[in-house]
């Protein structure tokens, strides 16, 4: 038996630091999300228009998803901080969706 390790070639990983992000985040807020506010935000994400979603730039399409959810639940400061850093932290995949 062969003790080599054959060599296997991958795709480029994706390197987060070329991911550009224009505000500061919290990630401490981020790691606090409510799981209930997850499932509302990505229900939202995919029950929304593809246009809309991509129409809007990052700081219109943030505070519209947290509009929208706050419509339908009172949301605390923590809550609101929380789900505005872990949106702000998601753009890329919620445009990504969004797209397809």
């Amino acid at each position: 038996m062969n003790n080599r390790i054959s060599r296997v070639q991958f795709a480029e990983p994706m390197h987060y630091s070329k991911v550009k992000v224009k505000s500061k985040v919290n990630l401490k807020s981020v790691e606090r999300m409510n799981p209930y506010l997850l499932r509302q935000l990505w229900s939202l994400v995919e029950s929304s228009q593809n246009h809309w979603l991509l129409s809007l730039d990052d700081n219109s399409l943030v505070h519209w998803l947290v509009d929208q959810i706050s419509g339908e639940r009172a949301l605390n400061p923590v809550e609101t901080d929380s789900l505005n850093s872990y949106i702000r932290t998601r753009l890329p995949l919620i445009r990504d969706l969004a797209q397809h």
